[in-house]
């Protein structure tokens, strides 16, 4: 899973949709909220992916690393 920053909370347990720009080809995938901390508008969710993006999560975090 991974962090980021939002402009709302969101609830725990929703489903999200993922889309990574920084990497070519663009990531897009699901994932989950698991925690939210803060308050609009500088709110931090913890999302974990769905399982059947976990190969495609994978690779994306090693992409990261390398960039």
């Amino acid at each position: 899973g991974f962090a980021c920053s939002v402009c709302e909370p969101l609830p725990v347990g929703v489903t999200v949709q993922l889309r990574i720009p920084m990497i070519w080809p663009d990531y897009r995938g699901c994932g989950v909220v698991k925690w939210c901390r803060g308050d609009a508008p500088n709110c931090e969710i913890g999302i974990e992916f769905c399982a059947h993006d976990l190969f495609k999560a994978k690779m994306v975090e090693q992409l990261s690393q390398i960039g």
